[in-house]
């Protein structure tokens, strides 16, 4: 069985004063696409959304204010259950990413290491896939953190045909929810409302070969607008 390279860590300081900062600064884009995210509770907080919204954007002068606030909650040992979790987990991860390796014929992009950072701030999860950097935020359940993981894995392996294809968020959404779900077989995995149903059949049809899949979709899409 082939497996993958994932590191799971805390996050530090910095780190977290990054991740309230940034959801801060695109507070409008995560409350017009009705994400919900999770920000310390400090009476300072209300008025840098208030900044953000009003300026569409939060500036990095206010980083430091952000940083004193992350500072008094701040506690490596916050993420150490959530971590040992993860650990104990590999196998089953591993398990449920099989496909994935199968996925490299079409350009599924896999990383040599990939780095998963938990917070306690933020949406569900995010990535960056030029690095192959997971965050993930323990306000979930431990056991989706497991679910969580692959769904960005997956986003991770396709990032490069949704900037190609220039999907919309519904649409990437969608297809990382079914790949999940139809291909991984995930067990209680939960699909997003967010997600564009249209690109379904063109994903069960070609047998989850999404550059075919995307081909077919694209220009049907485009023969209707």
């Amino acid at each position: 069985m082939e497996k993958l390279n994932i590191l799971f860590r805390a996050p530090t300081i910095n780190e977290e004063t990054n991740m309230v900062w940034f959801v801060l600064k695109e507070y409008a884009w995560f409350k017009n696409n009705n994400y919900k995210v999770i920000l310390p509770k400090h009476p300072k907080i209300k008025e840098l959304i208030d900044i953000s919204l009003k300026n569409n954007g939060l500036a990095q002068k206010y980083k430091s204010a952000v940083k004193e606030i992350v500072k008094l909650d701040y506690n490596k040992e916050d993420y150490q259950n959530y971590l040992d979790f993860l650990e104990s987990s590999k196998n089953e991860i591993d398990n449920l990413l099989q496909p994935i390796f199968e996925f490299k014929k079409w350009g599924f992009k896999i990383h040599k290491i990939y780095n998963v950072i938990l917070t306690r701030y933020g949406p569900g999860g995010s990535y960056d896939a030029d690095k192959g950097k997971i965050i993930l935020c323990t306000s979930m359940k431990k056991e989706l953190l497991v679910n969580a993981t692959i769904h960005e894995i997956i986003h991770i392996g396709i990032e490069h045909f949704v900037n190609k294809f220039n999907l919309s968020h519904s649409e990437k959404e969608r297809i990382v929810d079914i790949l999940c779900s139809k291909k991984l077989k995930i067990d209680r995995y939960h699909m997003q409302k967010v997600g564009d149903r249209r690109i379904d059949k063109f994903l069960i049809r070609n047998k989850f070969n999404l550059p075919i899949a995307l081909e077919e979709y694209t220009k049907e899409v485009n023969q209707i607008s």
